[in-house]
C-alpha cells in the first residue's frame, strides 16, 4: 500500500503498521448507559496489572458519581452559544483494570444486552502482527474474555458492530492479505465466516477497512491491491455476515480505497480517498457504486493529499470528517 505523507498519516494505518507500538495499554471510553445483564457467568472483575478501561458513571453497576456538571448556555469565544450536555452517563469516568495480555483497542460496539470490545494483542514472538481477542461486558466494569475465536492467529479486526443480538466484526488475515469476517450471537462464542472473494480481476490482496449495518443487510468496504494499482471495493453481505458479495467501488484511479462506510440517504455512504484526493460515494444497495463530487470541490493531489475518514448518517443527513490538503487541515 503507497504510505502517505507523514505529516499526514492515515485513518486506516492500524491496518499495516506496527501494530506493535503502543500496545501496552488497552484503552476504551464507554460513555454508555447500563446494559442487563444476560446471567452469564460471573465476569472477571478489576484487578491490578494489565490493560484498563475507561467507563462512565453508572448507578447500576455501582461506580461513585462525581458532581454534576451543568455548563450554562452563552456565548462562546467564536460567538457561537454553547449548548448544555443533557444529563447522564458520560459526564464522569473511572479506569477499570482489565486481566489480560497487553493490547491495544480501537473498536466497539453495543449491542441489545452485552458491549463487545475487540483487541489486537501482540505476537510472542514480537511480530507487529499477533493474535485478536475480544472483551464482553454487561455494565463496562466487569470484563469477559471470549474462549473461541477461530483464525485469530496473524488477524486484523478493524471494524465490529452490533447485528440483531448479535455482533459481527470484519479486517483482515494479516499473513494471507485476504478479507476476512467473524461472526457471534453473544460476544463470547466466535465463528470465522469462509472465505471471502476479493472480486477484482488480477488483485492480489484485500482489507475491509470499515461495516456499516442498515435495512439493506451488512456492507463492509475497503481496498484491493493488484500490480501498481489500488481499488476501493465493498462486500455486501444478507446473511448477518456469514457470506460476503464482493463489488467495485472505484477502480477508475490508480490509487482508491474506502476508509469508512455506512448506511444513509436510499442506501449507503461511503467516504476515502482516490488519487490523492478525498472521495465520496453512494450506492442504493451496496453492490453499484456512483462517485459523486462535493461542491465547492475538494482540493487534493499527490503530494498534498486530503482524505474523507469518517461518515456517519441519519435517514436525512450525512457527516464525513477527514483532513485537508495541507497538514493539520
Amino acid at each position: 500500500m503507497p504510505p502517505r505523507s507523514p505529516a499526514r498519516p492515515s485513518a486506516v494505518r492500524a491496518l499495516f503498521l506496527a501494530l506493535a507500538a503502543g500496545l501496552a495499554a488497552l484503552g476504551l471510553l464507554a460513555a454508555c448507559g447500563s446494559v442487563t445483564p444476560t446471567g452469564a457467568s460471573a465476569p472477571v472483575g478489576p484487578t491490578s496489572g494489565g490493560p484498563s478501561l475507561m467507563a462512565s458513571s453508572m448507578p447500576s453497576a455501582g461506580l461513585p458519581t462525581g458532581p454534576a456538571i451543568s455548563p450554562t448556555s452563552g456565548p462562546s469565544p467564536t460567538g457561537s452559544p454553547t449548548p448544555t450536555p443533557p444529563p447522564g452517563p458520560g459526564l464522569t469516568w473511572r479506569r477499570v483494570a482489565v486481566p489480560g495480555a497487553a493490547s491495544s483497542t480501537e473498536r466497539v460496539a453495543i449491542g441489545q444486552n452485552r458491549i463487545v470490545v475487540a483487541v489486537d494483542s501482540p505476537a510472542a514472538n514480537g511480530d507487529a502482527f499477533g493474535r485478536i481477542a475480544f472483551w464482553s461486558s454487561t455494565d463496562t466494569v466487569h470484563w469477559l474474555a471470549a474462549t473461541h475465536v477461530p483464525a485469530a492467529g496473524d488477524g486484523i479486526v478493524t471494524a465490529i458492530a452490533a447485528v440483531g443480538r448479535g455482533f459481527v466484526a470484519v479486517g483482515s488475515d494479516a499473513a494471507a492479505m485476504k478479507a476476512r469476517a467473524w461472526t457471534s450471537p453473544d460476544g463470547r462464542d466466535w465463528a470465522v465466516s469462509p472465505p471471502i472473494a476479493i472480486g477484482a480481476a488480477g488483485a492480489t490482496a484485500a482489507a475491509m477497512s470499515s461495516l456499516g449495518v442498515g435495512q439493506g443487510g451488512l456492507v463492509a468496504a475497503g481496498w484491493v491491491s493488484g500490480p501498481a494499482r489500488l481499488m476501493a471495493m465493498a462486500w455486501r453481505s444478507l446473511d448477518g455476515g456469514l457470506t460476503w458479495q464482493p463489488s467495485v467501488v472505484d477502480g477508475s484511479g490508480s490509487r482508491a480505497r474506502v476508509f469508512s462506510v455506512a448506511a444513509g440517504g436510499p442506501g449507503w455512504v461511503a467516504t476515502g480517498i482516490r488519487d490523492a484526493a478525498a472521495a465520496l460515494w453512494v450506492s442504493p444497495d451496496g453492490v453499484a457504486w456512483v462517485h459523486v463530487d462535493p461542491q465547492p470541490p475538494v482540493a487534493g493531489g499527490f503530494g498534498a493529499e486530503s482524505s474523507a475518514d469518517a461518515v456517519a448518517c441519519t435517514a436525512v443527513r450525512c457527516a464525513a470528517v477527514g483532513q485537508g490538503p495541507s497538514a493539520g487541515d
